[in-house]
């Protein structure tokens, strides 16, 4: 009988010691990313408008629906992916792609290298104007990575 349960208390004891090794992978796994730029112009984002200045993001999780955490010093907002997600092959370095036309910015992409991902991003609602005006110019933004 005590032979029993102590075969019971080791295979718990086993099983809790397991479970507690595997605790500080499970907490680091639930943030995805975190990482920092700077705006250069008044850049639309979704709905939102952010004006120039720098920003710190976090990625809470890669399980859909896939939400960002914007973060600067006059303005705070989650931006969900609104035009898809592809997995890209390795471009080089984390950007993020502004659409600049007639003075005015909005983000079309964010590459995360560390994630091999690209994460798109279109107006919600395109004014005709604006996009029947002027050549466009794309502009890549480095994107710095926490702890790269």
């Amino acid at each position: 009988m005590n032979t029993i349960r102590s075969l019971r208390f080791s295979g718990f004891s086993a099983l809790a010691l397991l479970g507690m090794s595997l605790a500080p992978a499970s907490v680091k796994a639930q943030l995805a990313l975190k990482g920092s730029f700077t705006l250069p112009i008044e850049t639309q984002w979704g709905t939102a408008v952010l004006p120039a200045g720098d920003y710190t993001f976090t990625l809470p999780s890669l399980a859909s629906p896939y939400t960002m955490i914007v973060r600067g010093e006059n303005a705070n907002l989650m931006v969900n992916v609104s035009a898809g997600i592809k997995k890209h092959d390795g471009a080089g370095q984390s950007v993020l792609v502004i659409a600049r036309r007639n003075g005015r910015a909005a983000v079309c992409r964010v590459y995360l290298e560390p994630l091999g991902t690209a994460f798109y991003y279109g107006p919600e609602k395109p004014e005709a104007r604006f996009l029947a005006e002027g050549p466009k110019l794309m502009e890549r933004l480095p994107i710095r990575i926490e702890g790269k």
